[in-house]
């Protein structure tokens, strides 16, 4: 009689609970999810600056070369 109240409390118990397991569980993903997709953006951010500085330091060593070169050829005419 004992034994059957305790299995009945028990199942009770896990009853309740489950949704709230459910729920955590959800919240999880949806933290794990939201931090991804932040992840993600802070990625690209990082290769769009890579990029960008990469870009302005080519044009940089294009313009001085230019500099460069272009008063030698003025003498050499």
């Amino acid at each position: 009689m004992q034994q059957r109240q305790q299995m009945q409390r028990c199942r009770q118990l896990q009853q309740r609970q489950q949704p709230q397991q459910r729920q955590q569980l959800q919240q999880c993903r949806q933290l794990q999810q939201r931090r991804q997709l932040q992840q993600r953006q802070q990625l690209q951010q990082q290769l769009r600056l890579q990029r960008l500085q990469h870009h302005a330091l080519t044009t940089r060593i294009i313009a001085s070369n230019l500099r460069h070169t272009a008063p030698r050829q003025h003498t050499n005419q």
